[in-house]
This record gives structure tokens, sequence and C-alpha cells, in this order.
């Protein structure tokens, strides 16, 4: 190693989804190597990056104060990171008159499930434009071709090959165009039903199964509080968050002359995504098509028989 070259071990410390959430000790853990085979120590920090040796070329002044630079660097970054690593999972209510579950983070992912004021759910991650990833709520399902699947009883199954697509499913109707999981052969599932559903690969037998391990929901977070009185006030405190004890948006306010009758309540309609919307499409075109084909098939025969 050339002369003047500081050195320090850097340790790495990354969550599931990469974010930095580890710091080392401070100490003395610095020395450089001012000729062959002579070192000295020098005072410096150690922080949790990575598995690596770090060097600083230049004199032993510039090198410290470069790493204590980057030390402070890091110890704000770590510090903002292990705030959001270490409050997660939580459990958090809705607070709003309603709100739905969606299959991923934008408007643009057709809605799993309508959840009501007063529903537990638990959240593992805050995305960016305000989107909380939570566990699929009770009630959630997902589908599977059941041609990957051995069924080990009525309630129970096995996959049979690797990356087998397991789809997002919906109350909403029988979309499978977003999926989050590829399953592994001889992952189990836990079934709940099955159907023949149209999908951009024509009709499938499908089964109805549990959510899969690691598969999640996406919620607008500003219709969530948390259950936790600390962390109610945490959030209370963001400047951008609607306080607990809020207003938040109710359902309109239907006229006395517009009331429907007893025991039925106006809901909005929920679009069926542009995905299933074209896999249906194609569907009533090769029923038209078909229709179309019988009946001529019928006027060659009637001509045959004259």
């Amino acid at each position: 190693m050339a002369a003047g070259v500081m050195e320090f071990d850097m340790l790495n410390a990354f969550s599931e989804f990469g974010v930095l959430c580890g710091l080392g000790s401070i100490g003395k853990n610095c020395r450089t190597r001012s000729c062959v085979g002579r070192y000295c120590r020098s005072t410096a920090l150690r922080v949790t990056v990575s598995w690596r040796t770090l060097e600083f070329s230049g004199g032993a002044g510039m090198a410290c104060r470069l790493l204590a630079t980057f030390c402070l660097l890091m110890v704000c970054l770590v510090t903002a990171a292990e705030g959001q690593s270490g409050r997660f999972p939580y459990e958090a209510r809705v607070a709003a008159e309603e709100t739905f579950a969606r299959s991923g983070g934008g408007d643009a992912y057709y809605p799993t499930q309508r959840l009501s004021r007063g529903t537990i759910v638990r959240v593992h991650r805050h995305d960016p434009g305000g989107w909380y990833v939570i566990e699929p709520p009770e009630g959630s399902f997902s589908w599977i071709p059941e041609r990957f699947v051995k069924r080990l009883s009525e309630q129970e199954g096995e996959v049979l090959e690797e990356n087998v697509v397991a789809s997002v499913g919906s109350e909403f109707g029988d979309e499978t165009s977003v999926y989050q999981r590829k399953m592994k052969s001889g992952e189990k599932v836990t079934i709940l039903g099955q159907k023949t559903i149209e999908t951009a690969a024509g009709p499938q037998a499908m089964l109805k199964i549990r959510p899969p391990n690691r598969e999640r929901r996406w919620v607008p977070g500003a219709a969530l509080v948390p259950t936790d009185p600390e962390q109610q006030r945490q959030a209370d405190n963001d400047p951008w968050r609607l306080p607990a004890n809020g207003r938040r948006a109710t359902a309109m306010s239907t006229p006395a002359s517009a009331v429907l009758p007893a025991g039925m309540v106006e809901v909005p309609l929920i679009e069926p995504s542009e995905a299933l919307q074209k896999v249906q499409q194609d569907r009533d075109e090769k029923q038209q098509l078909a229709e179309i084909d019988r009946r001529f098939r019928e006027m060659v025969l009637q001509d045959a028989a004259t």
C-alpha cells in the first residue's frame, strides 16, 4: 500500500428492503502507514456501511478530516433509517369512513378490498406518494393456476414448479394482471376455493388461495391512524398529516327524496382495471365470432339439405 494511505473497516448493515440501518462503534480504529512495515495510530470513527476496507489517499490529517465528514453524514443517514426501521411493523386503524386496499402503491392499481372505519391493519412500510404498505387484511386472497398445485387436502396444496405466478385477487372482479410473488416448488398454499376465470392467456382453472408470505397491499396513509398512543403523537406532530382527531372525508349526504329502500346502501362504482377490460373485450369478440361461425354453418347445412 502506498505511503500516507489511511485504512479502516466498514461493516455492512442493510435491511430487507436495502435501507441502511446499522451503526458501528466509535474508537481508535484507524491507522496510517508512513512507509512499508511502519504504522502509526490515529483517532477515527467506525461506521457500519459494508464489509470492505475503505482507503483515503493523502496525509493523515486530510484523511481524518475526510473520514470525520463522511462519518457525520452516515450518522445522520443511519439515525433516520433506524427511526424508520425501528417502528415497523406497527398496527393502525382506518380512521376514514372507508378506504380501499389496492394491489400497488397508486390509484392506477386495481382495488382489492373495501376497508371500513375501525378496521385494524398492520403497516410494514411507508412508500412515496403517501401510500402505506400493509399485510393483506382479513378476507384478502390471491389466484394461482390449478395445474401447478398438487392438492394435499381440501384446504392445503403444494406448488409443483418453480416461479409459478400468484396473482393478487380482488373482491371487485376477476383481476389477475398484478402479481408480487413467484412461488417456489414445494411451497405450501391454503386453498379457499376454485374458479375458471378469463385471463390474458384465455380461460384458466384457478385456485383461490390465501395470500402467500411477503405479499402486500397498499392503502392511503391519510386514512390510517396508529393504534399505539406514542406513535399517534409522533404522527400528529407531522405537519403534513391530518391529526388523529381531525375530520376526514365522509360519504356525501343523500337527499331524503333519494333514500334507498331499507337494507340497501349506495356504494361507489368500482370499474375493472384496463387489463381486465381488455380481457373481457377479447372474450366478447371471440364469443361474437363463434356465434357468427355457428350461424354460417347452419346456413351452409340448410342449403346442402335443400
